[in-house]
């Protein structure tokens, strides 16, 4: 059979008949039921089919043992199982420890479970079959583990100490009526007379074999469950088969006047109502034990419900702790995040101090040189004093002290900016190394951030395989639930049908008692019938027997009667006759027409019997299904007693030996002592050889065990290791996506670094457009800024008001002006001097506009600084505790 489909389908529908057995027993399956034997061989070939050929490290043949024993994973239950069967010394190949673990598991109930978890591992099912096999068909494979699953609910009692499983099935059992406890005898033998008993029935072994694999091969129906009914029903049948023949020969008997009815009607028909009596008890008991069954599949149903509602309650929790656990490191993982990006940030703006701080130091470099120009453009302008020295008066002489003072401060003031200019540069450069150190522990902070990162990275991808992996407990969680869910729908459609079959067997049982009740009353009035005939039948043959007796007497008086009276005595005679004949006639023709009724009546008995026939038919054809295989179970006997003869006569053989020894010893009376000291020798060192051998055989065991663990636990190893390499490749899949992200947000941010750079560029020009500007008001100012001789101004420059003795002239110190009192009341330290002076309006207006705050937008960045035109005076006029602007 090398068609899956099929292969399914056999097991299935043995699954069914093993469920019906089991429902209508109520107890559980041993091995007396042939189905048993029958469904573990289907099994057996769906495990075999296209599997690849292996061989193990010392050249046997590896089975579907190794594929199952290997395929458990971590399920204890199983790893229990399996190592129970290991442990089963007489089991010595493959085939055997894979028959005795079904076994095992069809009593544990965890067959479905065993061929599941082995079937999840695709890639180990690939290695072990080809793909057109039934398991690695994904219809087929669902298919036969759901039949698996249904065998849940049947018990079985399969042992498998002390059966011989390498060889074949048992398929039936010998009891033995003395006593024992009503276990397997068949294909059962001790660990000591195993080898004898193999080489006794090596002859008869291929044959009962052959007898074996067609009696399970051949589908029949039920042995010892449904035997009663059919062997009722044809019973019955032929009771009924009997009645009609019988009423046939009855009535052919009547009417050729040859036979008389017989008394056995009364016993059939009793014989038939204690048969119907039978079996109505028989199914009002099977009524009661459906009913027991339903009641008993209810509560079983309403159980699973209940541990499903559990079942769903665990998963919920477990499934809320799951997320609450998922959540937290989500969380985790975005703080480390929110860290490192902030991390990221303080670097940028250390980055960017420390541009700045670069930019500030060399901004104060050309303040430096800057002030060296201003120093040389001061030497210049001493240079022009000089020259005009001698045009100048008395105002010259001032203006030679006031330009002295001049050169004094503002040689002060370069020695001063130049010292805090260098205290600035110091500074700015310890600021600078600060900076650098605290780039370095934020890159080192960064550097542990990015390890704890990985960590996290490694718990999420842990806790999210777990996640998956309670997601396909989930999943199997709910698949079994569904199935569940199924298997309660068909046991609770299962119950509604027998519920119907116990009505309708009612109904069958009340119509057949009916018919029973009329076919009685029928046979009841044939036989009184038929009794009336009978005794009308014994008169008549009295009364033929009187006339024959007086016939005889009046010929023995008539003898002596002349020849002519003979005559005339013979013609009377025949008058009486004929006139007896033809009141007989009548009698009889009366008599026909009640048989005639009567043959009505067996007629419509005959359509009755027919119809009943009709309807035990199947009933024959299970029967006759059922002596073929108790006739292959009688030749299996036939053989085994043929055995058990030659056994008898080898014992008998050795018992005569065994008799001919001892009188050999009788003789030998002279040696008898140094016979028995040489015989418990050898007894003693049989013993020492026997505990060897046990010796041996446990060390092989052992050894055996030990490379099976060996084995086991390598490819268990080799399991690990390529889970441990695909959470690997996942571990590295994850990690590249995560360099790609960072590669991407460190291009992003070199990319805004740059748009940065070009702004502060932007800036920076602009900057120097600006201090061009400044330099051109200060070029203006100075230009306003001119000297005026005070001998010929006469009156103020700003008010106009004439100089008097009251009104006296004032040189502005920042302008060169000349005003009066009133416009220079306001005292002020000028950029260029170190003492306070009295500036005019227009200067210190001047001066106000030029030290404003200003807001300047360059490219969308705003800007907030002091631009000005005394941009290196700027700080000497805010320091100066006297101005009042």
């Amino acid at each position: 059979m090398d068609n899956p489909e099929d292969l399914v389908r056999t097991v299935e529908g043995q699954v069914e008949r093993l469920k019906v057995i089991f429902n209508e027993a109520t107890s559980a399956l041993t091995d007396d039921v042939s189905e048993v034997s029958q469904f573990c061989v289907s099994l057996e070939c769906c495990l075999r089919h296209h599997q690849r050929e292996k061989l193990s490290f010392w050249g046997d043949r590896r089975d579907y043992w190794n594929y199952l024993s290997e395929g458990v994973g971590r399920m204890k239950t199983l790893e229990t199982i399996v190592k129970r069967v290991q442990t089963l010394a007489h089991l010595a190949t493959s085939q055997g420890r894979g028959r005795g673990l079904i076994r095992e598991c069809l009593e544990q109930h965890m067959l479905g479970d065993l061929v599941q978890t082995a079937a999840s591992n695709l890639k180990r099912t690939k290695e072990w079959y080809h793909p057109t096999s039934v398991l690695l068909s994904p219809a087929h494979c669902q298919r036969l583990i759901s039949a698996l699953y249904d065998l849940t609910d049947v018990d079985f009692d399969l042992p498998s100490e002390g059966v011989d499983l390498d060889e074949t099935w048992p398929s039936f059992v010998l009891k033995s009526f003395q006593g024992s406890d009503g276990r397997r005898s068949l294909f059962m033998s001790p660990a000591g007379s195993k080898d004898a008993i193999a080489a006794s029935s090596a002859a008869t072994s291929s044959s009962r074999g052959v007898t074996l694999e067609r009696g399970i091969e051949e589908e029949a129906s039920e042995i010892y469950v449904k035997q009663e009914i059919p062997f009722s029903i044809s019973l019955v049948s032929s009771l009924l088969d009997d009645i009609r023949c019988n009423l046939v020969g009855q009535s052919e008997t009547i009417g050729g006047h040859t036979h008389l009815c017989p008394d056995l009607e009364v016993t059939k028909l009793d014989d038939v109502t204690s048969c119907l009596t039978v079996l109505r008890d028989y199914i009002t008991a099977w009524s009661c034990d459906v009913t027991k069954n339903s009641h008993s599949l209810r509560e079983e149903v309403r159980q699973a419900r209940v541990q499903m509602a559990d079942m769903e309650m665990q998963l919920q929790e477990t499934m809320k702790e799951s997320e609450g656990v998922e959540n937290s490191l989500l969380n985790q993982l975005q703080d480390t995040r929110d860290d490192l990006q902030l991390c990221s940030n303080q670097i940028q703006e250390l980055l960017d101090d420390n541009v700045t701080l670069k930019s500030s130091l060399s901004r104060g470099r050309a303040k430096i040189s800057e002030l060296e120009g201003v120093n040389f453009s001061l030497e210049e302008m001493l240079m022009e004093a000089k020259e005009g020295e001698g045009e100048e008066g008395e105002e010259g002489e001032e203006v030679d002290g006031g330009r002295e003072e001049r050169r004094g401060r503002s040689a002060t003031l370069i020695e001063t900016a130049l010292k805090e200019k260098d205290e600035a540069a110091e500074e700015l450069s310890q600021e600078l190394r600060q900076r650098e150190k605290q780039l370095e522990q934020t890159k080192e902070e960064l550097a542990t951030s990015q390890d704890t990162l990985k960590t996290v990275t490694f718990e999420l991808s842990a806790l999210r395989e777990q996640v998956v992996a309670e997601a396909e407990e989930k999943a199997a969680v709910s698949s079994t639930l569904a199935q569940v869910e199924e298997k309660a729908e068909c046991l609770e459609r299962e119950v509604e049908r027998l519920t119907e079959e116990c009505g309708v067997a009612r109904d069958e049982v009340k119509g057949l008692e009916y018919q029973l009740s009329s076919a009685t009353t029928e046979l009841q009035q044939t036989k009184e019938t038929a009794e009336e005939l009978s005794q009308e039948l014994r008169e008549k043959e009295k009364q033929l027997q009187q006339t024959k007796e007086e016939l005889a007497t009046s010929q023995d008086t008539l003898n002596t009667v002349t020849f002519e009276l003979s005559a005339l005595q013979e013609q009377y005679i025949l008058e009486l006759r004929q006139e007896n004949f033809a009141s007989e006639l009548e009698d009889l023709r009366r008599r026909c027409k009640d048989m005639d009724a009567v043959r009505e009546r067996a007629e419509g008995l005959e359509r009755e019997v027919e119809r009943l026939t009709e309807e035990c038919g199947v009933a024959r054809d299970e029967v006759k299904g059922l002596k073929y295989q108790l006739s292959s179970a009688t030749m299996e006997l036939q053989q085994t007693k043929e055995l058990l003869a030659e056994k008898e006569e080898s014992l008998d053989s050795l018992r005569s030996k065994w008799t001919q020894k001892e009188e050999l010893l009788r003789e030998a009376g002279e040696g008898q002592e140094l016979a028995r000291a040489e015989a418990e020798g050898l007894r003693l060192e049989l013993r020492e050889l026997e505990r060897e051998v046990g010796d041996q055989s446990s060390e092989m065991s052992t050894l055996s065990e030990q490379l099976t663990e060996k084995t086991y636990s390598r490819d268990r190893e080799r399991a690990e290791l390529l889970r441990a390499q695909t959470s690997l490749d996942v571990l590295q899949s994850q990690l590249e996506i995560e360099k790609q992200g960072f590669a991407k947000e460190a291009a992003r941010l070199t990319e805004e670094n740059n748009d940065i750079r070009r702004a502060f560029r932007r800036l920076l020009e602009q900057k120097v457009t600006l201090w061009q500007h400044a330099d051109e008001l200060e070029h203006e100012h100075q230009a306003m800024g001119m000297w005026i001789n005070s001998k010929t101004v006469t009156a103020c420059m700003e008010c106009s008001a004439t100089f008097t003795l009251r009104i006296r002239k004032h040189h502005c110190r920042s302008c060169g002006r000349v005003c009066c009192a009133k416009c220079c009341d306001q005292k002020a330290q000028l950029p260029f001097s170190r003492y306070i002076a009295l500036p005019s309006v227009p200067a210190l207006t001047h001066l106000r506009y030029s030290f404003s705050e200003c807001n300047v937008h360059i490219s969308g960045v705003k800007l907030h600084a002091r631009y000005c035109s005394w941009r290196r005076r700027c700080p000497y006029l805010e320091r100066c505790p006297h101005f009042r602007g």
